[in-house]
Parts: C-alpha cells; sequence; structure tokens
C-alpha cells in the first residue's frame, strides 16, 4: 500500500516539476521575443497612469498613440472562463478579419497550446446582448469622442505567440490587452507614409509572409522611410489608443487576448484603402 502511495506521490511531483518548467520555457521565449526587437523600439508614445478603465478619455483632437497604464482587472484565467464556451470567429494570422471559420474559444485554445497557430481569433460581438454585457462589465467602454453607447462595436481578439496582424488603417479604436505582450508600428497616415507603403507593396492583404517574418526582414526599413513612425511593447493590463486612419501592425510576443472597442463600422469593409 504504502508503495502504491508512494508511486502516485512521485507522478504528482513530476508533473509538477514539468508544469513549472512549461510555464518556465514559455516566459523565456516570451522574453527572447521581446529582447530581440528592443533594438527597434524608439517609445515615443504618449503614457497616461490611471486606476480604472472607466478614467479613460479621449477627445476628437488627439492624434497621437497613447498607452493607458494600469493594473489588470481581468485575469487570463477569468476571461477563458467568460468566453470558453461561445463560439468565436477566426481568420489567418495576418489578415485576422478575413473570416476563415467559427470554433469555440476553449478548442482554439487547445489547438495554439504551446506553438504558433496559423490562426487568430477576430470576433465582432454583436446581436447579442449577453456577450456584450458580459464585455462590458468587465472592461467598460472608454469615454471616446467615436463611441456610440448605442452601437458599440466590440471585437474579441485571441493570437498565439509570433502571430499577428499586417499593416492595416480604419476608424479610431481602443485595444484592451487582458493577457500577454504586442509589439505595436503605427504612423499616421499621411500621403508621404502611404506612397511609401504603395511602392513596396503592403497594401493590406497583398503581403504572403507572416507577419513576424514580413517585420523582421522590412522592419528598418519602414524605421528609416515612414514619417513620425511609433514602436513600443503594450503589456497586460494596458490599453493603447490608435487614432483615426493611422497605419498600425500588430506582432504579439506571447499567447495574447485583447478586448477591442472600435469606431462603429461595417466590419467586411476593406482595410487599407491608399490615397
Amino acid at each position: 500500500m504504502m508503495g502504491y502511495i508512494n508511486i502516485l506521490i512521485l507522478i504528482t511531483l513530476l508533473f509538477l516539476l514539468l508544469l513549472t518548467c512549461d510555464l518556465l520555457l514559455k516566459k523565456y521565449v516570451a522574453n527572447l521575443n521581446e529582447n530581440a526587437y528592443k533594438k527597434v523600439y524608439n517609445n515615443n508614445h504618449k503614457i497616461v497612469k490611471i486606476n480604472r478603465y472607466n478614467e479613460i478619455t479621449i477627445p476628437s483632437f488627439i492624434e497621437t498613440p497613447i498607452v493607458f497604464d494600469k493594473t489588470n482587472t481581468l485575469s487570463k484565467r477569468r476571461f477563458i472562463e467568460l468566453f470558453k464556451d461561445y463560439n468565436l470567429d477566426y481568420g489567418k494570422s495576418g489578415n485576422s478579419n478575413l473570416k476563415k471559420g467559427t470554433m469555440k474559444l476553449s478548442t482554439f485554445l487547445s489547438k495554439m497550446k504551446n506553438k504558433r497557430y496559423e490562426f487568430y481569433i477576430f470576433h465582432y460581438v454583436k446581436n447579442n446582448s449577453e456577450l456584450i454585457q458580459t464585455v462590458t462589465s468587465y472592461i467598460p467602454a472608454p469615454n471616446a469622442y467615436f463611441i456610440n453607447s448605442d452601437d458599440l462595436n466590440i471585437v474579441i481578439s485571441v493570437g498565439s505567440l509570433n502571430s499577428g496582424t499586417h499593416l492595416h488603417n480604419h476608424g479610431p479604436n481602443v485595444n484592451f490587452l487582458i493577457c500577454g505582450k504586442k509589439l505595436w508600428v503605427v504612423f499616421p497616415n499621411s500621403s508621404h507614409n502611404s506612397s511609401y507603403l504603395k511602392r513596396i507593396y503592403a497594401k493590406y492583404g497583398q503581403i504572403e509572409e507572416d507577419t513576424k517574418e514580413w517585420f523582421d526582414k522590412n522592419g528598418m526599413n519602414l524605421i528609416n522611410n515612414i514619417k513620425n513612425i511609433f514602436i513600443f511593447v503594450q503589456y497586460a493590463g494596458q490599453a493603447v489608443y490608435i487614432p483615426d486612419q493611422y497605419y498600425h501592425m500588430v506582432i504579439n510576443l506571447d499567447n495574447s487576448y485583447s478586448i477591442i472597442y472600435n469606431e462603429p463600422h461595417d466590419e467586411n469593409e476593406p482595410h487599407n484603402e491608399y490615397e
């Protein structure tokens, strides 16, 4: 009997050891990814310290990215508990708004566990009052000039380590990061910047490579040719404001879960219309 108990204890200890090693490995890989991009940070974005998300105020004249910094109020575990049984839309990493299918969050997370997953949840919360109530009770809509409380445009976003979205632009939004890390590249939609993107065929949907691979090859060229570029890392708990029509791309430096408030628009409208 004692021998059987000792075996159970040994198996339990081995399981805990493997779990600890797995967590440490994930943290190491995430930090490795962040360190790899430190050479391109310029961190010239504005940071605003807040105590609660409902303190976020964005007037229409703000034309620079802002990071609202606070301690997260929604944990990764709670996020999964809240949304695991919902069927959510997903697309291909890089062009995530182009819907490929629908699956439960729990299924999606099991597929992306411990690896880079080629798909990316980008689900517009609409016509579901229960889901809207759940989101807004934990992440309230910001007090922003583009938010219409009667027509909330909310997105649930989940992407694996090294997934991302290619350069695109649209109306203003606020991205609340529940867990993970995101590398942001943001710049204004000026004639100079738009002409450069058109020249290098960086239109949304034109790029065949994944986001990280493309940025690894082209990042320094962007920095050297784009005017007024902002490059920074968003950490869990922080909310990032992207001004109207600013180009932006994201690389997930860790498995990342977000809630996004967009200006109301048709989710099927094309991104990146050059002017």
